[in-house]
């Protein structure tokens, strides 16, 4: 069973044009959602999804995490490191947040049926 699991918890790398590149995303695990809550209003918000969310075509960190680094400041890090403009930067931002809402109601009801 653990080698399930352990496969399941493989990081899933999604494609997504921008800007005519193909980036990879991935959504928040739930101690990152847990993390991610109080920063949600805050301008560190921004950097902090991007570090979380992107990632390389096999998965892997794209910005991983420094020890001991709190939230704000992988999330000042990552937005210094990436330098994005802002409408850029909310397009991927949005994306990654959006993946990491999980399904809506009709796909869980969709779910069930089958």
């Amino acid at each position: 069973m653990t080698s399930v699991i352990d496969r399941l918890r493989k990081r899933r790398a999604y494609p997504m044009r921008i800007d005519g590149e193909t980036i990879y995303i991935r959504a928040f695990t739930k101690a990152e959602r847990k993390e991610f809550k109080p920063l949600a209003n805050e301008e560190e918000s921004y950097g902090y999804v991007m570090g979380c969310g992107l990632v390389n075509q096999d998965g892997s960190c794209l910005f991983p995490r420094d020890e001991g680094e709190d939230a704000k400041a992988f999330a000042q890090r990552v937005e210094d490191a990436a330098d994005l403009p802002d409408d850029t930067r909310a397009q991927i931002c949005t994306a990654i947040v959006k993946l990491s809402e999980g399904p809506t109601i009709d796909q869980l009801k969709a779910l069930k049926k089958n």
